[in-house]
Formats: structure tokens, C-alpha cells, sequence
């Protein structure tokens, strides 16, 4: 590692190159305290409001939680036969989600 001289007359002082340019880092600052996981009412009445708005603009989208897994499910609906186009998570996915709550309850229950 070279170093650079600095300075005139006199005594000469080195100061070492800062070949990765961490001189001028700061470190990040402390993360703010986490705001608490929002209940089940304030998520139901959130749902709500924005099947209201979508319903207001006449958009095709509903928000649902699923009662089995809790999951907030997406769905693009078809206005005029009220069929589902597209869902997020898929109900394939969603059934996914179930055998596997019931397969670590089943876990949960043998281990006890």
C-alpha cells in the first residue's frame, strides 16, 4: 500500500489512499421503531374502502382476505358475467397454503 506525502517544509506527513472510497460513507441511520401489525379490522376496513373506490370508478377489481389462510386475495372480475379473469394468489396456491397449515398442525400435534 503506497501512501502520499502531505505538507511542505519541514516534517512530512503521510495519509494513506482510500482505495475502496469509504471516506466520505455514513452509515445509515437507526431504523425508526417498526409500527405494529395492522388488526384484522383495520385490514378488513381497508379492503373496504378500496372495493368501494374501485366500485366508484367502475374498475374490475376486488380485494377479498381468504378466511382459510388469512391471505388478501386480488381479483380481476369480468363485469358483465361476474366471472374471475385473473387471481393473486392463484386458488391453486391459496390450496397450497391450507394442506400445509394442516400438515404443521398435523407436525405440531404428533410432536406433542
Amino acid at each position: 500500500m503506497q501512501t502520499q506525502p502531505v505538507g511542505g517544509a519541514g516534517p512530512q506527513t503521510y495519509v494513506a489512499p482510500d482505495p475502496i472510497g469509504v471516506a466520505g460513507y455514513a452509515a445509515p441511520a437507526k431504523a425508526a421503531s417498526v409500527a405494529p401489525a395492522p388488526t384484522p379490522q383495520h385490514v378488513q376496513a381497508a379492503i373496504g374502502e378500496a372495493n368501494k373506490t374501485m366500485k366508484a370508478i367502475d374498475a374490475a377489481i376486488q380485494f377479498v382476505v381468504d378466511p382459510e389462510t388469512k391471505m388478501t386475495v386480488i381479483k380481476i372480475v369480468d363485469t358483465a358475467n361476474n366471472t374471475v379473469l385473473r387471481q393473486v394468489p392463484t386458488q391453486e396456491m391459496l390450496e397450497i397454503a391450507q394442506a400445509l397449515d394442516r400438515m404443521q398442525g398435523l407436525l405440531f400435534s404428533q410432536k406433542a
